[in-house]
Parts: C-alpha cells; sequence; structure tokens
C-alpha cells in the first residue's frame, strides 16, 4: 500500500501544484482584463467628450447666430457682385474707347485711299508730255534744292526721260 499512498501523495501535490498555476494564471488574466477595461472607459469618454463638443456647438447655433451668418454672406456676396458689375463696366469702357480708336484708324485709311486713287487717276490722265514736263520741273527742283547734285540720280533721271520721249 506504500505504493498507492505515494500515488495519493503525489496525486494531491499535483492538484494543489494545478490549483497555484491556476490563481497566477488567473492573476495575470485579471490585470490584462482591468487593462483591457480601462482602454474602453478611456476610449468611451474620448467619445463622449467629442459628443459633448458637437452638442455645445449646435446649442450655440441659435436662429440668431444663423440669421447674422446668412446677412454677413448676403453681404459679401453684393460685395463681390458690385466689384465684378466695375469691372464690367470698365471693361465695355476700355472697349468702346478701342472701337472709336479703330474707327478713327479705318476713316484715316479711307482718306489716304481716296487721296491716292485720285493721285492715281490724275497720273493716269496725265499725257506722256504732261508727264515729261512733270519730271523736268522734278529735276530743275530739286537741282535748286540740292547743294551738291548727285550724279547718279541726275543720269537716272535724264535715262528716265529718255525712256519716255523713245515711247512717244
Amino acid at each position: 500500500m506504500e505504493g498507492t499512498t505515494l500515488i495519493y501523495a503525489i496525486a494531491a501535490a499535483l492538484s494543489g501544484l494545478s490549483a497555484v498555476l491556476a490563481w497566477l494564471a488567473k492573476l495575470r488574466w485579471s490585470k490584462e482584463f482591468i487593462a483591457a477595461k480601462d482602454e474602453i472607459i478611456k476610449a468611451k469618454q474620448a467619445q463622449i467628450d467629442q459628443l459633448n463638443g458637437q452638442i455645445k456647438q449646435l446649442q450655440d447655433l441659435t436662429p440668431m447666430t444663423i440669421e447674422e451668418y446668412f446677412h454677413s454672406v448676403v453681404r459679401q456676396l453684393e460685395g463681390n457682385i458690385n466689384w465684378l458689375k466695375d469691372q464690367l463696366v470698365e471693361a465695355e469702357t476700355k472697349s468702346q474707347e478701342k472701337v472709336k480708336e479703330l474707327n478713327q484708324q479705318i476713316d484715316h485709311l479711307q482718306q489716304e485711299v481716296t487721296k491716292t486713287k485720285t493721285i492715281s487717276k490724275e497720273v493716269a490722265s496725265w499725257s506722256s508730255g504732261s508727264l515729261l514736263n512733270y519730271h523736268h520741273q522734278t529735276v530743275a527742283h530739286r537741282y535748286h534744292t540740292i547743294e551738291v547734285p548727285d550724279p547718279g540720280i541726275i543720269s537716272a533721271t535724264a535715262e528716265y526721260i529718255r525712256k519716255i520721249d523713245k515711247k512717244n
């Protein structure tokens, strides 16, 4: 029987040892459980604080506050509209001035075209004798106005006059 007593003693010792190990495991798990519980409480508290902040914002958002904000936005938009209207008037004024300037340029160019056509008709109506006389007068005028006559101009003009004379 001594063997059975020994077995019973070992079994009782192992049973006591397992009870101690279970107790140590329970202590460790309870610490982890407490830490996890504390983290959950902190997260819930942060969520509560956030919701309290939103409640405060909604409480501050009274009809008077909304109306004041609305009027502020309306004033700002009206200011922007007036600025844009001013820009439009300025742009229209500049474009009208540019149109006037271009019309003046067109009128000036049309007058130049009319003058050129008139001169062209006069030149076309000249007889070759009149043309020759005109060239003689031009050469004489240039001769008197030039202090030192350029032989190249004189010879070119003379050659031109000879060509005209040959055609007649």
